[in-house]
């Protein structure tokens, strides 16, 4: 391949992954795609540094004899090129993220530094030299390793939630947990209260403080829920007044309005509270649509305003 033709395809390669990053969309906007494109930082910066490599090399040739001079000047046209992506992406819709910026760099010194160690024009032979080399090849793909981490883990998150059904959370699952949120509160493990009944040995005690809607939110459960016929769940509460709660039940289409989703009132007597919700009667929202029942989303617990502190213990909620 002529010089010229090598130089046309580097340069187009390093904007074909500047152009990935600025415009390539999510597929779903879930945990494990967000994490994945986020790890992707790095890989698609250290192949492009990679690019720049080769670009400073035909670019450079016979006027830089100096080798490692090309890694760095690829390092800072790699920088360059994503702190480019970074201006860019708030113009088209995209967030621009200093962090991003950081993984960027890690991926163009990782990947630089293994394609150091393969370099033949490149010598190790300096007093601990061979044993630097090696220890690269490994340390470098064990960091692209850890920072996809994040999005193996919810990957496999997905696959455990998944097998766990008709259970939609268990609270005495780690891995489940993953999928909690509270706000203005928290969600502790704890043994259920001797006058629960039946109780299996660990509950989930939620503590909501005073503020505006404190409360426990669901979210990415396992969306298929056409085959079964009822959503269920016990709420304990140890006090002697009635507690009002909301709860609230939405799919993956919801538009976010009220009489979009599935909203009733709770109210909650002191011991335990059994509670059934027929999936035709959540299905069915307040302006008329019914929700896609192979594709649900959200489950929310709140109060609405409360003026103090209040605890609730929680089953693990299920279909069936």
């Amino acid at each position: 391949m002529r010089r010229y033709s090598q130089l046309l395809l580097a340069t187009l390669t390093i904007l074909l992954l500047a152009a990935l990053v600025i415009f390539l969309e999510i597929p779903e906007r879930t945990r494990f795609w967000f994490e994945l494109f986020t790890a992707g930082h790095t890989l698609v910066f250290g192949l492009c540094a990679l690019a720049c490599l080769w670009l400073s090399q035909l670019v450079a040739r016979g006027r830089i004899h100096f080798r490692l001079s090309h890694y760095i000047i690829a390092f800072f046209l790699a920088v360059l090129v994503g702190g480019a992506t970074e201006i860019i992406q708030p113009f088209v819709g995209r967030d621009g993220e200093l962090s991003d910026l950081y993984r960027d760099m890690l991926g163009a010194v990782a990947f630089l530094f293994l394609a150091m160690t393969f370099d033949r024009q490149i010598t190790w032979d300096f007093r601990s030299g061979k044993w630097l080399r090696y220890t690269v090849r490994i340390l470098a793909p064990v960091l692209i390793v850890l920072i996809f981490w994040p999005a193996i883990k919810w990957g496999g998150a997905y696959i455990y939630r998944d097998r766990q059904m008709p259970v939609l959370l268990d609270f005495n699952s780690s891995v489940m947990r993953l999928f909690t949120r509270v706000a203005n509160g928290r969600l502790d493990i704890v043994p259920a209260p001797v006058d629960w009944p039946a109780a299996p040995p660990k509950v989930a005690m939620l503590t909501l403080y005073a503020g505006v809607y404190p409360g426990l939110t669901l979210k990415e459960l396992s969306p298929d829920w056409s085959r079964y016929r009822e959503l269920t769940f016990a709420l304990f509460s140890a006090r002697t007044d009635t507690l009002v709660m909301e709860f609230r039940v939405n799919d993956r289409h919801h538009n976010e309005k009220y009489n979009d989703r599935f909203n009733t009132i709770l109210k909650v007597t002191p011991g335990l509270n059994q509670l059934v919700f027929p999936l035709d009667r959540i299905s069915k929202t307040a302006s008329g649509r019914f929700m896609d029942l192979t594709d649900m989303g959200t489950i929310v617990l709140f109060a609405h305003r409360p003026t103090d502190s209040l605890s609730l213990y929680l089953s693990s909620i299920r279909l069936q």
